[in-house]
């Protein structure tokens, strides 16, 4: 025959036991998150600098044949390396009816961006205008996606990771 306190004192071991894992299991969780962080959003930085590297002062009269400078950057957030595509274009387009309209699209220019994760690049970019007709400077920025180069007008645009624009108005 057992007596109450032999009944008790294995309560208590097995109640020692039972917080002793739930401490381990506390300690091995806090570990855990601090060893390995969650990834947070993903999402990449998209922007455009006036010539001075601040949000203003971007060009809006542009000369035929005169220089402009703006800054454009990129900022990776993407918890991956990714090589990007940026396309810029000169752009005549209206509104009807609510519907935009693209009149008419030039490419200006094109390059590969590339980039780790939280990496950044702000880019000195130098255009030159040598016609008249647009009132748009269009800046799209694909990731590993870019459509073929076959797909322009408003479904090259529709098809951007991120883009910018500047309205302009270009001067003789």
């Amino acid at each position: 025959m057992t007596d109450g306190n032999e009944q008790v004192s294995i309560f208590q071991w097995f109640l020692i036991l039972v917080f002793g894992l739930l401490l381990v299991v506390a300690v091995a969780a806090i570990v855990f998150v601090i060893l390995v962080p969650a990834e947070g959003e993903h999402y990449t930085d998209f922007y455009i600098l006036g010539k001075d590297g601040i949000a203003a002062d971007y060009p809006e009269r542009i000369h035929i044949g005169e220089p402009e400078t703006i800054i454009v950057g990129v900022h990776n957030h993407e918890y991956r390396d990714i090589t990007y595509l940026m396309e810029i274009y000169l752009l005549n387009q209206t509104t009807e009816n609510n519907e935009v309209i693209i009149n008419s699209m030039e490419p200006l220019d094109r390059f590969r961006v590339s980039l780790e994760h939280d990496q950044h690049e702000e880019l000195v970019y130098t255009f030159i205008v040598d016609k008249t007709g647009y009132n748009r400077l269009e800046f799209l920025l694909f990731d590993e996606n870019a459509p073929p180069d076959q797909v322009m007008g408003k479904d090259r645009i529709n098809a951007n990771y991120r883009d910018l624009y500047l309205s302009i108005q270009i001067e003789e």
